[in-house]
């Protein structure tokens, strides 16, 4: 019976954990504007310990770009939520795109959990890149119906 009992603890407490540390992840999210049209969001990773942002920088060639150490979020307030850290590449430094493009991500502080939108900065100069009002939401499917594309017809 101790066993027994044990055992169900241990389902409880595992199962509660992985709960408690839930990770959300939202790909290719919809945004309002940005001045980077080379720059895409290809998803986020949200949980209770950190934002991570996953990146794809798209041009023609070998082309380079540096992204700024000054990266940062903001949650519908004005505190700023500075990079962590750099996967894929460095901070600061020119990397080149391999084949037309650059994939890598940024860490950030965790948001605030009832957030529906975030704004990217890559640092607050009149050139840096920004995204603004990256939703948090997957987007609904949507589907088309044989007789709507009967109309279209």
């Amino acid at each position: 019976m101790k066993k027994a009992i044990t055992t169900i603890a241990l389902l409880l407490v595992t199962l509660i954990s992985f709960t408690a540390s839930a990770q959300k992840t939202i790909f290719q999210p919809q945004f309002t504007a940005t001045n980077a049209p080379k720059l895409t969001i290809e998803k986020i990773a949200l949980s209770d310990t950190a934002t991570q942002v996953f990146f794809k920088y798209v041009a023609p060639g070998s082309q380079w770009f540096r992204m700024s150490s000054k990266s940062y979020l903001t949650a519908g307030s004005a505190t700023k939520l500075f990079a962590t850290s750099i996967s894929g590449l460095s901070f600061d430094k020119e990397s080149y795109t391999i084949n037309g493009q650059s994939l890598f991500s940024m860490s950030f502080p965790a948001i605030n959990a009832k957030a529906t939108s975030i704004d990217y900065y890559e640092g607050d100069c009149e050139d840096c890149f920004r995204v603004i009002d990256i939703a948090l939401t997957t987007p609904k499917k949507q589907f088309i119906t044989a007789g709507y594309l009967c109309r279209l017809v």
